[in-house]
């Protein structure tokens, strides 16, 4: 009767180790998104030409991009965007268009808060499938990002956009970058990783 007390005992600890270790994941789950390593994997490279960096009036932020691609600026005082694209000005195949926004909003909250806020709402939108998340690093600074599909009519739009806010101030900034191609858009957001990744906040 020890012995099988023993091999209960065991057994059940077996099981109670399963149910912790067994049911972990690597990619656990933010708001019903699996959070993954996409973005710092990475590791695709494209040579766009020439680049251009650029900032905004403010003297806030600046960022690289491509020279031949058409630059647009649009500011308001509670509202500055950079768009960047190559497709703007000449006619090209849908699935051949790429674009990269740089914006900036003024907030109270801390970026994880104004992230978790953002996913909500984009899930709660019926034209948007939200399909991944996760956490990288942008010269030095936290951020976070989503990739989602945003259905526009019969066409769709594959977006990535990262989360930029230092620690003690009041301005965030959100890169996206889209593509058109159902076929390999995973593989097109990664080529605009070091666009991404040439955002630099100007420091005071």
């Amino acid at each position: 009767m020890v012995i099988n007390k023993h091999l209960h005992i065991s057994i059940g600890s077996l099981i109670v180790i399963f149910l912790f270790f067994g049911c972990r994941t690597d990619r656990p789950l933010t708001e019903g998104v699996p959070v993954t390593g996409y973005f710092d994997s990475c590791n695709i490279w494209f040579d766009f030409g020439k680049m251009i960096t650029i900032g905004d009036p403010g003297n806030k932020f600046m960022i690289s991009l491509p020279y031949d691609w058409d630059i647009r600026e649009h500011y308001t005082d509670t509202l500055y965007t950079i768009v960047a694209a190559n497709f703007m000005s000449i006619p090209i195949e849908m699935n051949k268009r790429m674009s990269i926004t740089a914006t900036g909003y003024s907030t109270d909250e801390d970026s994880e808060q104004y992230y978790r806020k953002e996913l909500r709402q984009l899930k709660k939108d019926n034209s948007i499938d939200v399909e991944e998340t996760g956490t990288t690093l942008i010269r030095g600074i936290k951020c976070f990002w989503l990739r989602f599909v945003q259905h526009v009519g019969e066409n769709k739009a594959y977006n990535l956009v990262v989360y930029v806010k230092e620690t003690h101030s009041n301005d965030i900034y959100l890169i996206q970058s889209t593509v058109y191609d159902p076929y390999q858009y995973k593989d097109k957001l990664c080529l605009m990783k070091p666009l991404i990744e040439s955002f630099e906040i100007v420091k005071e």
